[in-house]
């Protein structure tokens, strides 16, 4: 026999989210990039979703992410032929090297996923660049030639620098 439901305990305060900063920006139309030796910007102006704390500039390939924390950030890149180029993330304009696919052979699909903590208004900007020579990628049209994604896994003060079997923890200054 079950006695009587006893009386509620107070309500906990209401944390913040911290998955309430989160976006996704895609590149759709099939764009031409032109890949330079020092990397390209690949503009990702179509199917965005971005929290009102994540910002894409006018040419949507710099995407500010105001709130400090620790973020997982993936990316795609299709291309129409196989390249012998390479991707990467560019974070407060340094070059990530946790985020890089370099293959060896030529190649037309590019994906990579890191856990990294930022600094409050980090910028991160998904380049392509080549191996040998500048040359011309052209995305796929019609579905995800590129695309981005950030999410806030935990704020700033609740980062504790603990790190996880798969995912690469960096720590990026501002600059």
């Amino acid at each position: 026999m079950t006695g009587a439901t006893g009386a509620a305990g107070p309500t906990g305060a209401a944390g913040p989210n911290p998955t309430a900063t989160a976006g996704f920006a895609a590149n759709t139309q099939g764009s031409t990039v032109l890949v330079a030796l020092g990397g390209s910007p690949i503009p990702l102006p179509n199917a965005q979703l971005l929290s009102p704390d994540i910002a894409a500039n006018a040419s949507n390939t710099v995407f500010t992410v105001a709130p400090a924390g620790t973020y997982l950030i993936s990316y795609h890149v299709n291309t129409t032929l196989s390249l012998l180029m390479r991707t990467r993330l560019v974070i407060n304009g340094a070059n990530n090297t946790p985020s890089t696919v370099a293959p060896v052979v030529s190649t037309s699909s590019f994906e990579n996923q890191i856990k990294v903590a930022l600094p409050a208004n980090s910028t991160i900007t998904l380049q392509m660049y080549p191996a040998t020579v500048a040359g011309t990628a052209v995305l796929v049209g019609g579905g995800a030639g590129a695309s981005l994604t950030i999410v806030r896994l935990e704020e700033a003060s609740a980062v504790t620098g603990s790190g996880s079997e798969h995912d690469t923890d960096i720590e990026i200054d501002a600059d």
